[in-house]
C-alpha cells in the first residue's frame, strides 16, 4: 500500500506562495501610500495647524497649477507666487496667487515691500502646505496708478518652534490700475 503525500505538499506550497503574494501587495501598497503622502489633500496636517493661519487660505492646490513634484532635499524650499499682480486703485482685489505646495515642510509668510521703501505693502500670516492665496489686498496703497518695483520675501518658517528658517526674495511688478 503506497501513500501519495505530493498533492498535500503541493496545497502547502500553493497556500504559502498565495499568502507571500498578498504580503507583497500589501507591502507595496503601505509604501505607495507612504511616499504618495499618504495625507488627504483637503487637509491641513495636524503639524501645520497653528494659531495665526492666514485667515484668506484656501486648502488645495493653486487654481491653474500644475502639480509641484518633491523638493531635491528635506531642506528646499518650492514656492507659487505671481510676480506681476494687479490691483485696483484702492488696492483690493489683487490676484497675488501666493501657493506653499503639499510637498513643503514648512509654514510660509509672504512680505510685499515696494522698492525704496521699508514699508510693507503687503503681509500674509502663515500659509500651511497645501494652503493658497488667490486674491489679497494691499495695507499700503501707492500714490497713482501705474507699474511699481517691489521685492517679495518668502519667508519659511518651522511649523514647531515658529522660527525663521530661510527668506528668499523675488523681484516683483506691483500695478495699481486706474
Amino acid at each position: 500500500m503506497s501513500v501519495r503525500y505530493r498533492s498535500r505538499s503541493r496545497t502547502n506550497l500553493f497556500l504559502v506562495l498565495m499568502l507571500s503574494l498578498l504580503c507583497t501587495l500589501l507591502i507595496g501598497f503601505g509604501v505607495f501610500l507612504f511616499f504618495r503622502g499618504g495625507i488627504d489633500r483637503n487637509e491641513i496636517q495636524r503639524i501645520y495647524q497653528v494659531e495665526g493661519l492666514d485667515p484668506a487660505a484656501k486648502i488645495g492646490r493653486l487654481p491653474g497649477s500644475e502639480n509641484v513634484g518633491q523638493p531635491a532635499s528635506e531642506t528646499d524650499f518650492v514656492y507659487q507666487l505671481n510676480t506681476a499682480p494687479s490691483f485696483t486703485r484702492n488696492g483690493k482685489d489683487g490676484e497675488l496667487l501666493i501657493g506653499n505646495p503639499a510637498v513643503n515642510q514648512y509654514l510660509m509668510v509672504v512680505e510685499i515691500r515696494l522698492e525704496g521703501s521699508e514699508s510693507v505693502c503687503y503681509q500674509s500670516q502663515f500659509i500651511a502646505p497645501n494652503q493658497y492665496i488667490e486674491k489679497a489686498s494691499l495695507k499700503l496703497i501707492p500714490g497713482s496708478p501705474g507699474a511699481y518695483p517691489a521685492t517679495a520675501y518668502i519667508n519659511a518658517v518651522d511649523p514647531q518652534t515658529l522660527d525663521l528658517v530661510g527668506t528668499l526674495e523675488t523681484p516683483v511688478t506691483v500695478t495699481i490700475q486706474e
